[in-house]
């Protein structure tokens, strides 16, 4: 995971770059890494090596986020 992505990351769930990697995982079946804010109805958001990004709410479980991601939703 390089550094772009974890700025990314911290942008978007509003989180000091030094706790992302924290809650992360890496999804190999999609070329990307998984973040997510480690609250009740945090945000969460999927990054490719590229820097695209899907960020969503909690209503939305990581199944359906990577079937959107696959699909070529971002945001």
């Amino acid at each position: 995971m390089n550094n772009n992505i974890l700025k990314i990351a911290s942008e978007v769930l509003k989180i000091p770059i030094e706790e992302v990697s924290k809650n992360s995982k890496p999804l190999s079946e999609i070329d990307a890494f998984y973040f997510w804010e480690p609250v009740k109805g945090g945000r969460q958001v999927i990054i490719n090596e590229n820097g695209e990004k899907l960020a969503a709410g909690s209503r939305l479980n990581l199944n359906d986020m990577i079937i959107a991601f696959i699909s070529g939703k971002r945001n």
